[in-house]
């Protein structure tokens, strides 16, 4: 029997040089290997590896905002208002509504159809205040139909633009238990459900039509069935101009928040703040006090002359406006121009919140108390000479003060949304709950060779939210904001801050 002998004692360090280390075959190679972990039982493999059914993977979207009650998550004192209960009441108020308009005849199936609003890439999107009333959704293209029959029966339908028409059952169901409506439909399927559901009743359509192509397809489904179709958005603005208990929770929180937010930047501003720091140190406020985005609008503010800042800024929390305009100095004290006229302002304030307590006051409505208000405002004017005192006719002295004013409208209804105003609502009386907005202002342009010098050029404005309650008596939603000239000087020197001389010359 033969025996092979290396030729040398080195070959297994020779053939170390040559292969890798992990090839290299050793007596101690047994003991680096570690015995296999224990098989995985099939049926709990299977049971943690299958996929969550689609209603539970959309329930755990977190992310997504469906309702605006997703935006109260977190808030120890939330107050929701698109509750189940409160949206009911607010569809049967608006269907009753049409129904006992003394235009209309009564007995008829009533079909409101109301559109959300459109999604714009790179633009925040806000669900419009109309569709929100009656339809808790935060999704963009939808479609609300509302119908009452006979019986005084409500059932919605909510139409979602998918690109299917079927729907998954699981996913409507989840839908319908959402956003608290009766059927959740493909938006392809809008035509053959008007078509089948106002064909055989005598039904009066309501929509607010444009250019979309859902009102082509409500135009031809209307020219079919003989229908006409009624604007209802000016009787809704109506029904929403009157606030629920719970939606005034609500209205007052928000305002809170944005007055609360104010008056801190108020007292905290410094003379290096730009505009664009100012409405991020505002919208932080108001996040902090749990209000959501995206505000109504983007704060406004407007420096004006001699160190004095203007800020209109708004707020929302559960889907609802809070708002106000104040006038304050950098440097703590106003110069008395500039005092006169934000005093003219709050005495002016305070006139016409008289006028709205008087049950029979000759200022009813909207568009009267305008009038009122720019009376008031030229009489001041006058006063100062800005105007003279030979204007006789009120038209001309409307006429002439409207110059001297910067919005067109002294009064809004707010709530959902803020400018609810339109020209049939402004003729409407100012009732018990509602909720409304005073804008009011003075400005004397530079080019006003009748004022004084120090006058010209000089801004001033003051906005509030005020409730009429059920005794006429009114609540300043705004009122923990200061706004006497008195209480805003003493809020911003009382920070004790060194004052530049190029402030106060």
């Amino acid at each position: 029997m033969l025996r092979v002998i290396p030729k040398f004692k080195g070959f297994r360090a020779w053939a170390s040089m040559l292969l890798p280390q992990s090839q290299i075959c050793n007596d101690n190679i047994s003991g680096i290997l570690q015995p296999a972990p224990p098989t995985i039982d099939t049926s709990d493999f299977v049971k943690e590896m299958q996929p969550l059914p689609l209603p539970v993977m959309r329930q755990q979207q977190l992310a997504t905002k469906w309702t605006t009650g997703d935006y109260l998550t977190g808030d120890p004192q939330r107050v929701e208002v698109m509750v189940p209960k409160e949206i009911n009441l607010h569809r049967w108020r608006v269907m009753d509504r049409l129904d006992h308009n003394r235009d209309r005849r009564r007995g008829n199936t009533h079909a409101v159809i109301v559109t959300g609003a459109q999604a714009i890439t790179g633009y925040p999107f806000r669900q419009k205040s109309e569709f929100l009333y009656l339809c808790d959704c935060l999704l963009p293209g939808v479609v609300l139909l509302v119908m009452r029959n006979r019986q005084l029966e409500v059932r919605t339908i909510l139409f979602q633009p998918l690109e299917k028409e079927e729907i998954d059952p699981a996913l409507a169901e989840l839908a319908c238990q959402r956003f608290n409506v009766d059927e959740v439909l493909s938006l392809l399927s809008l035509k053959k459900t008007l078509q089948q559901r106002l064909q055989y009743v005598t039904a009066k359509l309501w929509y607010t039509q444009d250019n979309s192509p859902v009102s082509d397809v409500i135009r031809e489904v209307a020219e079919q069935l003989k229908l006409p179709i009624d604007c209802p958005r000016h009787l809704m603005q109506h029904v929403r101009s009157f606030k629920t208990k719970r939606e005034l929770l609500a209205i007052r929180r928000a305002n809170s928040i944005a007055a609360q937010s104010l008056q801190e930047l108020m007292a905290e501003h410094e003379a290096q703040h730009d505009e664009r720091q100012l409405g991020l140190i505002f919208a932080n406020k108001c996040r902090q006090r749990y209000a959501h985005q995206p505000m109504p609008y983007e704060p406004r503010l407007v420096p004006g002359i001699g160190s004095i800042w203007l800020m209109d800024a708004s707020c929302q929390y559960a889907g609802y406006y809070g708002g106000l305009a104040r006038y304050w100095s950098i440097c703590g004290r106003f110069k008395p121009p500039q005092k006169m006229l934000y005093n003219m302002l709050v005495e002016m304030r305070s006139k016409l919140c008289f006028l709205i307590r008087t049950s029979n006051s000759v200022v009813r409505t909207p568009r009267e108390l305008h009038a009122a208000y720019l009376i008031l405002l030229a009489e001041h004017l006058q006063e100062l000479r800005v105007l003279p005192t030979n204007l006789i006719r009120r038209s001309d002295l409307l006429k002439a003060v409207a110059r001297f004013n910067c919005f067109s409208t002294l009064v809004r209804h707010v709530g959902l949304d803020f400018g609810d105003s339109s020209d049939q609502l402004l003729n409407y009386h100012l009732m018990p709950g509602n909720v409304i907005s005073l804008q009011l202002s003075i400005y004397i342009p530079n080019d006003c060779l009748q004022a004084y010098p120090e006058f010209r050029g000089v801004l001033s404005i003051l906005n509030d939210c005020i409730h009429i309650n059920d005794g006429r008596e009114l609540e300043l939603l705004t009122g923990e904001c200061v706004s006497k000239s008195r209480d805003v000087e003493e809020l911003r020197y009382s920070k004790k801050r060194p004052i530049s001389k190029s402030l106060v010359n």
